[in-house]
């Protein structure tokens, strides 16, 4: 008898578990990133050819306490491949818990992988000296800081430079967030942040694609989150930490205030890439307005772009990526192995959470408007 009423205690308690998981998984989906993740309808309609490479928690990511993530930006640095993740959890589901509640849950991790040897297994994520992932920035500053998030980096003449958003608080509505740059002189192996004094370039840069062409550092940025279009600026590459020397794109001219730049995309943008392609750069981005990540394509910055060309539904189910709760998001384009018939690209999941390697087949390129 007193068997039977312990396993009956354990299965309630079982329940109450999940039951309260549950509940948190709602409210944060719809409360804190007001993307509609619950409940949608999902779709099995293919609008390009797709193929899941591999994902990017392995044994070995596990070894040193990366069971989950999101984001997953990349850019090339000493012939590397270098991906980041944002908001990184311990072992699941509980650990999905503890990247948005605890004090002392990591924000983002760093680490690299051989051009050759290209796949997630390779990747040599950054340790700290007991064996565990090295965090790039301390994040979870009282009352300032609910999580540092990396949205692109690039390399310039041996340094990294790396750009954040760090949003202060997720349930605040409208979601406030600022733009953070870092630099690293030793390969990724430590990060300091320079400080951008008077930060107006938040206002419409706060999630940050930077890449170097011809010369010069050029830096896609979105403002609001998930609701703002996709906005251009530049700068010289040996001036990058001086935000005086930014300009910025007004749809005709370059000008020298952040709030003359114009809208180069228009839309409800979430987190974007833009790299460069043979002698193209391509652009992925959920367009929120439906729900649809979408490929542009340009020959310079400034444009014109392209038509979006649809990839895939944001809520897509797939054999290998079927989930009740959370859509898919963030597309970052992996520089050094794409190019103009294959694309790789990383992209999220909220529940199960994860990051996924894909690689997107545009030798019979029949991508719809």
């Amino acid at each position: 008898m007193k068997a039977s009423k312990k396993n009956l205690c354990i299965v309630l308690g079982i329940f109450l578990t999940l039951g309260c998981w549950i509940v948190y998984g709602l409210f944060f989906a719809t409360n804190a990133q007001s993307i509609y993740l619950v409940f949608q309808p999902r779709t099995t309609e293919r609008f390009a050819e797709l193929e899941l490479v591999c994902n990017l928690f392995t044994p070995a990511s596990r070894s040193i306490g990366i069971y989950g993530g999101d984001l997953g930006a990349s850019f090339l640095h000493d012939n590397k491949i270098f991906f980041t993740l944002g908001d990184v959890s311990g072992p699941l589901p509980l650990g999905r818990l503890n990247s948005q509640i605890s004090d002392n849950r990591h924000s983002n991790a760093i680490g690299s992988t051989g051009l050759k040897d290209f796949n997630c297994s390779s990747i040599n994520w950054i340790t700290d000296g007991n064996g565990e992932f090295l965090e790039i920035i301390k994040s979870k500053r009282a009352f300032k800081d609910a999580s540092t998030v990396p949205t692109g980096g690039v390399s310039l003449n041996g340094t990294i430079y790396l750009f954040m958003m760090r949003m202060h608080d997720w349930l605040q509505k409208p979601a406030e967030a600022e733009s953070v740059l870092l630099k690293s002189l030793d390969d990724g192996l430590s990060f300091v942040e320079v400080v951008f004094p008077n930060n107006s370039f938040s206002s419409r840069f706060v999630n940050v694609a930077p890449i170097l062409f011809d010369g010069e550092v050029y830096l896609f940025g979105s403002g609001d989150f998930r609701k703002s279009p996709i906005y251009l600026a530049k700068v010289n590459s040996s001036s990058i930490e001086d935000l005086k020397s930014y300009q910025f794109f007004d749809g005709v001219s370059w000008k020298g205030s952040v709030s003359e730049a114009a809208p180069l995309i228009d839309g409800m943008v979430g987190e974007f890439s833009v790299q460069k392609v043979g002698e193209e750069l391509f652009m992925l981005y959920v367009d929120y307005s439906n729900d649809f990540i979408v490929l542009r394509r340009a020959s310079s910055p400034e444009g014109p772009w392209s038509n979006p060309k649809k990839v895939m539904s944001a809520f897509s189910v797939f054999s290998w990526g079927e989930t009740v709760f959370g859509n898919y998001y963030a597309p970052y384009i992996v520089p050094g192995v794409s190019n103009q018939l294959t694309v790789y690209f990383t992209v999220s999941l909220w529940w199960p959470y994860t990051v996924n390697l894909l690689k997107l087949d545009l030798g019979n390129e029949t991508l719809k408007t």
